[in-house]
């Protein structure tokens, strides 16, 4: 997206730079809207993204060869923008003018893929902060304090398990106690045979 908006950004460069030099006009601005968003931004802006596989080489290439045919259709068939210098569209000397577009063309995405690295450079050098390392921080963060908590969660099972097994050694005590504790009927049926002998 980033590439598509710098692609976006050099059309409107190149295009207003045009328009004031009357190199070219468009018959509509509807026209002028689809070169600048589409050939520009989504074309030259997704070749740019291709740069580092592809290399540049085959990037201009590939570049060239799109601005080329796009330039030749728009000549023979769409007459979307024409040329401003009076020229015939038939004339060698236009031919030159449509090779010197195309090599033009060529350069756009590696113009936007340079721009885009230069920017992010930038970006860094000021202290700014990343979002994917601001989110990897944040998320680091997050599970340390898991594992404290986790920790912290072990050691009172532990201490509950503890608890359980003294409570459980208290009560098999008491009941190993109670059957040999002598009821009161027995304590009193033991005292008879003391009392007959004092009198």
């Amino acid at each position: 997206m980033r590439l598509v908006l710098l692609g976006v950004a050099l059309g409107v460069l190149v295009e207003g730079f045009a328009w004031l030099l009357r190199w070219w006009e468009f018959r509509r601005k509807l026209f002028l809207l689809v070169q600048v968003v589409g050939m520009y931004g989504l074309v030259m802006g997704g070749l740019a993204a291709w740069v580092p596989r592809l290399g540049p080489g085959p990037t201009f290439g590939l570049a060239c060869l799109l601005g080329l045919c796009s330039e030749l259709l728009n000549v023979a068939f769409l007459k979307w923008w024409r040329f401003c210098d009076g020229r015939d569209d038939s004339s060698w000397g236009r031919l030159v003018v449509l090779l010197v577009l195309a090599l033009a063309w060529g350069a756009a995405p590696l113009v936007i893929a340079r721009t885009d690295t230069a920017l992010v450079g930038a970006w860094r050098a000021t202290g700014a902060a990343d979002p994917f390392r601001e989110l990897e921080a944040r998320k680091r963060h997050l599970l340390v304090k898991r594992e404290a908590l986790l920790a912290r969660l072990r050691e009172v099972d532990h201490r509950l398990r503890a608890l359980d097994r003294r409570e459980q050694r208290l009560l098999e005590r008491r009941t190993r106690r109670t059957p040999g504790r002598p009821r009161p009927e027995q304590e009193g049926e033991m005292r008879e045979p003391g009392k007959e002998e004092g009198t």
